[in-house]
């Protein structure tokens, strides 16, 4: 039930944990299953509010939120509350890693000595709810990239026992193009981690092709319905080769050591594909298009 209920608010969240008071963006209901999903308060309207709470358990927060800092509440109110710029550097770039998982209660104290040992450097860190937030990250010479995320997520599930999902920004001026794009990048992410959530770090360039494949046309899903999905059918082992090959930038050498196979095996599957479908990867609208259909294919299986 609580599923269809997320399903009607898709900026809602589910927590196994019951709410904290602290964290007033949400309304929160639950049933039988004892989990809670947290709708936010601007997505309903007086009279939804009062048929929700009559059908389900409603827990109301209190107007209090978490932070650390007064320059973190700063940010949160401009990020969510649609308050002003907050008192820092303006001439400074800054980038926003959004964090979540799905459950497991945590010292937010403890968290946040985790990520600033990682970092190194000033961070903000602001929290949505017990399980999701956002580190404002001051560009400098060295900012951490994606192994340093995989690193990081590592050490976090080995630490505090939960498994956590973190999309990149991009380092951004605070101009008055901020927040529309960093709400876009929010979107994003939870793009990602409500359809891939086999992986644990994202960014855009990761999510682009992904998201397009999922709102392509229906002439051209119906083109490569007739066209490559099939072939994937029939034969698993030829769809992972033909992916492994292109997330290797079509490097024959490298995709046949992490298949573990011979080169000569890999160019026979690649020559199996071409045969099949008349596509010969070999050029990078070739590859485009069958890596569309690879993603199509991974979601619908």
């Amino acid at each position: 039930m609580l599923k269809k209920l997320q399903a009607l608010y898709p900026n809602s969240i589910i927590s196994k944990q019951k709410p904290e008071d602290y964290f007033s963006r949400y309304h929160w209901f639950s049933d039988d299953s004892q989990d809670w999903v947290g709708i936010p308060k601007e997505e309903l309207l007086d009279n939804q509010l009062a048929i929700l709470s009559s059908l389900f358990d409603y827990y109301q927060t209190g107007n209090q939120s978490y932070h650390s800092s007064a320059l973190a509440q700063s940010w949160y109110s401009f990020l969510f509350e649609d308050s002003s710029f907050p008192a820092i550097e303006n001439e400074k770039q800054y980038r926003l890693i959004y964090f979540q998982w799905s459950s497991g209660k945590i010292s937010f104290s403890d968290f946040e000595a985790a990520l600033e040992a990682f970092f190194g450097s000033t961070i903000i860190i602001i929290w949505e709810n017990a399980v999701k937030g956002i580190i404002i990250e001051p560009k400098t010479k060295q900012p951490l990239l994606e192994n340093d995320y995989i690193a990081m997520k590592e050490t976090l599930k080995t630490d505090f026992f939960i498994e956590p999902y973190f999309y990149i920004g991009k380092f951004r001026y605070l101009t008055e193009e901020f927040l529309p794009l960093i709400r876009i990048e929010r979107a994003l992410f939870e793009f990602a981690c409500k359809h891939f959530r086999k992986e644990k770090v994202f960014h855009f360039e990761m999510l682009a092709p992904r998201h397009l494949a999922m709102h392509l046309p229906e002439e051209f899903k119906k083109m490569i319905h007739q066209d490559i999905i099939p072939i994937f059918n029939e034969d698993r082992e030829l769809f992972l080769t033909i992916k492994s090959f292109l997330k290797n930038n079509m490097h024959a050498s490298n995709t046949a050591k992490n298949l573990f196979i011979h080169r000569n095996t890999l160019q026979y599957r690649l020559d199996k594909f071409a045969e099949k479908t008349g596509i010969p990867l070999k050029d990078f609208y070739s590859a485009m298009t069958v890596y569309l259909a690879c993603i199509v294919f991974d979601n619908e299986v």
